[in-house]
């Protein structure tokens, strides 16, 4: 006995029915699943919050491209690409990314492009890459770029902690990518809410020395470089959410602390670096150096609240490397 060819088809249809129906159901609903072992596509809650504040679509540049990049670079290449993706994958809006080489401009244009990639922090770095006429040097930008129809913001990729070999601060670069990134939508979204100021006119610290704090509060808050012998009443400073003393190396005047103790007696936030010693750090490995007792006007505010400064000099045995010459192999020291 044969069976009918309406009984062979019916499977084949309810299977084909079964496909189209996944399919349209498919353009409704949005899941991801993540069975990697290490939860490699599942974003922190923190990550995840941000992604659900976006109310328009974004994209994203990638900047670290170039010919024949090495094996950690192209890693951390395509491992921006898949942050991305998952982003992507989490977003109400839709979140693209193209890849962009600054060299490519022309040249009076490259130099003001590249400058104002500096004010996001990435700087150029020379890398050794491979080509046919051998091992040549290359510029590439370790960062990306975030914007929407009206703000563009940029973030710094390629991170590590002093004394990291290039391995790890690739492998630590790849796994702070989705803070980064996170961190970087986050800035462009959110509208700064409050000021900082910046205490100048004390031999504070250079933009470059304190350029990591200030990148990090940027896009947050709004930051002003304050010289506190220009303000005349506690009122002055009133409006500030807080403010930074960065290591100042000059003595504050009577005036000058009693408007930073108002300030704080009046609710506000004063957060202060400062070095209980004065030292010349390069001169440690030449001849020595010796570490004297400052006394800029700070310690009896600070103590006032609690707080004493120690006049102690901390070596730090893990990062903070100081090179001490101790004589000479060969040609070298």
């Amino acid at each position: 006995m044969k069976r009918s060819t309406g009984d062979i088809a019916k499977p084949w249809i309810f299977l084909l029915g079964g496909v189209l129906a996944f399919a349209l159901l498919a353009q409704f609903l949005n899941f991801r699943i993540d069975l990697t072992e290490e939860k490699r596509y599942s974003l922190h809650p923190a990550s995840a919050k941000v992604l659900e504040e976006i109310s328009e679509p974004l994209h994203v540049e990638i900047l670290l491209v170039g010919e024949n990049l090495p094996g950690g670079m192209r890693r951390l290449q395509t491992s921006i690409a898949e942050t991305i993706r998952t982003f992507n994958a989490y977003s109400p809006e839709k979140i693209t990314y193209s890849y962009f080489d600054p060299l490519t401009l022309p040249e009076d244009e490259r130099v003001e492009f590249i400058l104002s990639l500096a004010d996001y922090g990435i700087n150029p770095v020379n890398l050794a890459v491979m080509r046919d006429a051998g091992q040549q040097e290359q510029l590439i930008f370790p960062g990306i770029l975030v914007s929407n129809e009206e703000f563009e913001t940029g973030a710094l990729i390629l991170k590590g902690e002093r004394g990291m070999s290039p391995d790890q601060t690739l492998n630590q670069s790849i796994e702070n990518l989705e803070f980064e990134l996170s961190n970087a939508i986050r800035k462009l979204i959110s509208p700064e809410s409050s000021s900082i100021a910046m205490i100048m006119g004390h031999g504070e610290m250079s933009s470059d020395e304190g350029f990591g704090m200030v990148e990090a509060l940027d896009g947050d808050f709004e930051l002003f470089k304050v010289p506190l012998e220009q303000a005349k009443t506690p009122e002055d400073l009133a409006g500030f959410k807080m403010i930074f003393i960065q290591g100042p190396k000059e003595s504050y005047t009577e005036r000058e602390v009693y408007l930073l103790d108002q300030y704080v007696m009046n609710g506000g936030n004063l957060v202060v670096l400062l070095d209980g010693v004065a030292v010349a750090i390069e001169n440690a490995g030449g001849e020595g150096t010796v570490a004297m007792p400052v006394d800029l006007g700070l310690d009896q505010l600070l103590f006032r609240y609690g707080i004493r400064v120690n006049k102690d000099l901390i070596q730090d045995l893990n990062f903070g490397y100081i090179p001490v010459m101790g004589g000479n192999f060969g040609d070298q020291q």
